[in-house]
């Protein structure tokens, strides 16, 4: 091996290096995969909404409880809405073992994160559930009647 390839090869580890680095520390490196059952398709105004957000992918960060919105389709009314925080409610702290990257695969019903807050269907119509984690998000309708 002469100087030059030397030269390149000690380069290109170096950047590999950086960039493996910068992957471990990014807390916004991940990919996840939502998906939102038991959800039924109409509530009576008064009955608690309840549901399973199912996370599945790949994160380098705490995790945490996902953000919900539910608001009418002409986003004239919210009955439940997570959106005034800052992204996920971490759960680790400054734990560094729960900061590199790993999979996930987990179930959370927000009506038991949230029970402070019970998520009750209280006005007539037609609805959108989102809810969000890192890069995933789901949407689902759901109808409220009297």
């Amino acid at each position: 091996m002469n100087i030059d390839s030397a030269i390149v090869a000690g380069f290109a580890t170096g950047i590999a290096f950086v960039f493996a680095l910068a992957f471990i520390f990014n807390p916004s490196t991940s990919y996840e995969n939502i998906e939102i059952t038991g959800l039924k398709p109409v509530y009576h105004i008064g009955e608690n909404i309840t549901f399973t957000e199912h996370i599945t992918g790949f994160e380098n960060d705490c995790g945490g409880i996902p953000d919900i919105n539910i608001e009418s389709v002409d986003h004239s009314h919210v009955i439940f809405t997570t959106y005034d925080r800052n992204g996920p409610i971490p759960s680790c702290g400054d734990n560094f073992e729960n900061n590199l990257p790993h999979s996930i695969d987990k179930e959370i019903r927000p009506q038991e994160f949230f029970s402070y807050r019970p998520i009750v269907a209280d006005k007539a119509g037609k609805y959108i559930l989102t809810a969000s984690y890192a890069d995933g998000k789901a949407e689902r309708e759901l109808s409220v009647v009297p």
